[in-house]
């Protein structure tokens, strides 16, 4: 399906307030992240790099739309699909069949690719399973690097700062790496030949560098090492 990538994600829990900082410091207009007296620059490329999906081809949105045939065919009911009934009948059944193959897309796009303040999968991602063979060749890429953009503008027009947390939206784990991908705190070794970069990150090494860069000030503080140059 063109997500193999992913599989090389380990569990961590995300880092909010690292978070909320980055987005607070990223211009959707310039798609720049402002940190630590330098600027850089998110592309389409770098969700590729970072997460190992697809670019190139049709965009996601031209394969969406409503399909009740769908919801009969991958046995999805009638009304609101929560994301953890997709988890429970994921684990429930390891058969990696077409119906598996659906429920693990609806699943990813709804909490990993395009996460969203819903705790169910958007009505209009069904059509997508219509033809299943075509997914692997759609523009992975830029339908994550499009739903970030999106979320951090929406989290940004928050004026309500203690309950802005409540409203991120998009695939946050991306802006994540990219900032961790650039702060150089020799707690990382790195293989810039070994992708997609998500396979190097895991709960303890990140934990390491955003406890570091906390104590030298945050990520306004110009004394953090930084790499300029990442591949």
């Amino acid at each position: 399906m063109g997500f193999g990538g992913l599989l090389h994600l380990k569990k961590h829990k995300l880092k909010m307030q690292l978070l909320e900082d980055l987005m607070m410091r990223f211009n959707v207009t310039t798609s720049q992240l402002s940190v630590h007296g330098n600027r850089f620059t998110l592309s389409v490329n770098d969700v590729v790099t970072t997460l190992g999906l697809h670019a190139g081809g049709m965009n996601v949105e031209t394969q969406l739309g409503e399909d009740d045939e769908v919801r009969v065919k991958f046995n999805l009911g009638t009304g609101q699909i929560k994301c953890s009934r997709l988890k429970t009948d994921l684990l429930n059944d390891l058969t990696v069949g077409e119906e598996f193959r659906g429920k693990f897309l609806l699943y990813l796009m709804c909490r990993i690719l395009r996460p969203s303040t819903a705790v169910h999968v958007h009505n209009n991602y069904l059509k997508i399973l219509a033809n299943v063979n075509v997914v692997g060749n759609l523009n992975w890429a830029k339908f994550v690097y499009d739903g970030l953009l999106e979320g951090i503008k929406d989290y940004k027009k928050k004026s309500d700062g203690a309950s802005r947390d409540q409203h991120v939206t998009g695939c946050v784990l991306l802006l994540e790496i990219f900032y961790l991908e650039h702060v150089n705190m020799h707690i990382l070794t790195r293989h810039s030949s070994s992708l997609p970069r998500i396979r190097h990150w895991n709960d303890k090494s990140i934990s390491k560098i955003v406890n570091k860069v906390s104590s030298l000030g945050g990520v306004d503080s110009i004394q953090v090492n930084i790499n300029i140059f990442v591949q």
